[in-house]
């Protein structure tokens, strides 16, 4: 039977946390909510009180398929601030193991030093300079919807799809489809700064 070890923490998203329990113990999958306070104890962000079926130091995650990070600030922070968990997170990773986050905890699995930096920075060069570029041929306005969805989802995709042992395709469907909103209020936002500035309207 599949195992998933939900790990919870002060000031985590309660329902990001607990849907996932329900939903998987429904499916008859087995499930270990894993407090990493120290204390079964947890307190969630909007102040619910939650027990944990273990703690980090007592639970045993070799028998474990999945690592599931729920959200939630300062949740996500207080994982990512939690050593023995970002290293299991990392070993997980580098074993082919699933590691699943939502909302904000993504930003756990990230921490990947210059390689981080230093591809974060690319993408957000490309899509800027697509943009500027855009914007000077004078295209329609919902053209820079364009850069904002394919450039970091495009870029980013390289070296978390490598990370996290997930083909390329695939990573990047999913940051295609995550950045699908972002690009439709980029460009609406474009469109009302050139209006609120007065600049000559481009076609539309």
């Amino acid at each position: 039977m599949s195992k998933i070890s939900v790990f919870m923490a002060d000031g985590m998203e309660e329902v990001e946390c607990l849907s996932i329990v329900d939903m998987a113990r429904r499916a008859g999958i087995e499930v270990e909510t894993v407090s990493i306070m120290g204390r079964a104890e947890v307190t969630s962000s909007h102040g619910v009180r939650i027990i944990a079926d273990t703690t980090f130091e007592a639970a045993d995650f070799e028998s474990s398929d999945v690592l599931f990070l729920p959200g939630g600030i300062p949740g996500a922070n207080n994982l990512a601030a939690h050593e023995g968990l970002c290293a299991l997170v990392k070993r997980f990773a580098a074993e082919g193991r699933r590691v699943a986050a939502i909302c904000a905890a993504p930003g756990i699995l990230g921490g990947l030093g210059l390689l981080d930096i230093g591809g974060g920075f690319v993408a957000g060069l490309v899509t800027c300079l697509a943009l500027c570029l855009l914007r000077r041929l004078r295209l329609p306005f919902w053209t820079t919807a364009i850069p904002v969805l394919l450039g970091p989802a495009l870029i980013v995709a390289i070296w978390l799809s490598a990370l996290l042992h997930i083909p390329y395709t695939a990573m990047a469907l999913s940051l295609l489809a995550g950045q699908l909103l972002s690009a439709i209020v980029g460009a609406g936002l474009v469109r009302a700064m050139e209006s609120r500035l007065h600049l000559q309207p481009s076609q539309s």
